[in-house]
């Protein structure tokens, strides 16, 4: 268990290209227009992170080589890191403390049950 009460850190500029996650589909295809490729690239990176859950643009095996050399300079494909963590004794809820790239926190729990796994998100 790691102590989840610090305070947040003063909020700088997050550096580096933009986050991939929360950009919608045609969203994804204006960017990938200007960087010159097509718009299908969209639907096969959707299909590669959200689907396969890939986020080494190495795996991507339909893309060319040139492309996946370029993906980490068009978009940021990191999660969260975890800040802190607190574990219920039975393991059924967890409340996360996740730090962001701009350095700015989000508390999350997770919620386990027999059918599902639930992730409510504080912003």
């Amino acid at each position: 268990m790691v102590q989840i009460d610090s305070p947040a850190p003063s909020r700088s500029i997050a550096s580096g290209p933009p986050s991939f996650y929360g950009l919608g589909r045609e969203a994804l295809a204006r960017v990938l227009a200007r960087a010159g490729e097509p718009a299908y690239r969209a639907d096969q990176l959707m299909t590669w992170v959200y689907r396969r859950r890939a986020r080494d643009p190495r795996a991507m095996s339909n893309l060319p080589l040139a492309f996946r050399a370029r993906l980490p300079e068009l978009f940021g494909l990191d999660l969260p890191a975890i800040h802190g963590q607190l574990d219920t004794a039975s393991g059924d809820t967890c409340k996360f403390v996740l730090r962001l790239r701009d350095v700015a926190r989000a508390e999350c729990v997770s919620i386990r049950t027999d059918r599902c796994l639930t992730m409510c998100l504080s912003s």
